[in-house]
């Protein structure tokens, strides 16, 4: 079990280089995310109550179970799965924790789950009402162009290609 921990705590490294999206992990692993359930523990909200479903806003609602994101984890699985050409059931503990595997597809995968995870974050930050898989393509097309330009600026297009270039080729060609 301490193997295990010790994994999913290091898989935000191993799998993306931006901090933020490193740190948010983190975050979420030690159960600091600011959904409501936390907010009511340390006093700063009156209810630990979603403000859309009503149920309890849990890290496991605020971000797989709430009504605003069910559809969004379906639809990303759906998209996920048609990438990789094998069927991918999305539970609770991959989506919050990750894949345990080193292999370059895993990897890939992992980062899509935090960026996935930091979009749901952001739009329920900005009270936003609806939390869609289309809405978050755009949003996941910026990081892997911006990927893609840091390894064109560093002449490394073939590690690009290798590591990324399933997910560019979908979502810049269609």
């Amino acid at each position: 079990v301490i193997h295990m921990w010790k994994q999913i705590f290091k898989l935000p490294f191993q799998t993306c280089e931006e901090t933020q999206l490193q740190s948010f992990q983190f975050k979420i692993l030690h159960r600091i995310i600011a959904c409501n359930h936390w907010l009511h523990i340390i006093n700063i909200k009156d209810s630990p109550l979603c403000t859309d479903c009503n149920e309890d806003d849990t890290l496991l609602h605020f971000f797989i179970n709430c009504n605003l994101v069910t559809s969004f984890w379906t639809s990303f699985a759906n998209w996920l799965s048609r990438l990789i050409k094998q069927n991918l059931i999305l539970d609770e503990p991959i989506i919050m924790f990750g894949i345990e595997n080193s292999s370059s597809e895993i990897k890939m995968i992992n980062y899509l789950l935090i960026v996935g995870k930091w979009y749901i974050y952001t739009q329920k930050l900005a009270n936003q009402k609806l939390i869609d898989f289309y809405r978050f393509l755009p949003f996941l097309k910026e990081k892997i162009y911006i990927k893609y330009l840091s390894h064109k600026y560093n002449n490394t297009q073939c590690l690009f290609e290798r590591k990324w270039g399933k997910i560019y080729n979908n979502i810049m060609c269609g």
